[in-house]
């Protein structure tokens, strides 16, 4: 009697190992989702002072990004900036006359969209007047979840300049954010 009590007590405590084994669970990951290669253009002007220095329109495609990862939108938990860079490409010009970073004391990055408050995510102030035609903005580590849901936002940049800019500027902007999705394994 002993031996069938048991026999049937390591069966029951197989089956239970068995099913809570064999149980999905849910797994917190991180992905990293770049948008490289933002093309802004700093107009020219002959005042000084803080303005609005281009913007580019960034499609998400957040929807195709989470399905290729193995999740969904909805299972995303949270989203940081991870980097944010500005680079001025004014090739058009002698060396001598090109136009780098001096010539702004200040630099901001915001993401807008419709029906959202636009938010502030990066900054370089003072900006450091060293010659520099690339820079590594300081983040603020904002939760930017609901922009990256959206199927597009706007990437302002706004600065104050302290010297007349007398030709059109290229610039490139690339940013990075690090997305934190529950997955189902």
């Amino acid at each position: 009697m002993q031996s069938k009590i048991y026999t049937s007590a390591l069966i029951a405590v197989f089956a239970v190992s068995v099913f809570f084994s064999s149980c999905k669970k849910d797994l917190t990951v991180s992905f990293d989702k770049s948008f490289p290669g933002l093309n802004l253009v700093l107009d020219t002007t002959s005042h000084t002072g803080t303005f609005t220095i281009s913007q580019a329109n960034i499609n998400t495609g957040i929807s195709a990004f989470a399905s290729s990862n193995g999740f969904s939108v909805n299972n995303i938990k949270s989203v940081v900036i991870k980097s944010c860079t500005i680079g001025i490409a004014d090739t058009t010009n002698p060396i001598a006359s090109r136009i780098t970073f001096d010539a702004l004391d200040s630099i901001k990055a915001t993401l807008s969209s419709t029906g959202l408050t636009d938010m502030k995510i990066g900054t370089v102030n003072p900006m450091p007047h060293t010659g520099l035609t690339s820079i590594t903005l300081n983040l603020n580590n904002a939760d930017v979840t609901s922009f990256i849901k959206a199927s597009q936002f706007s990437y302002v940049v706004t600065g104050a300049n302290n010297a007349p800019i007398t030709h059109k500027l290229p610039m490139t902007a690339s940013v990075t954010f690090t997305i934190s999705a529950s997955i189902t394994k």
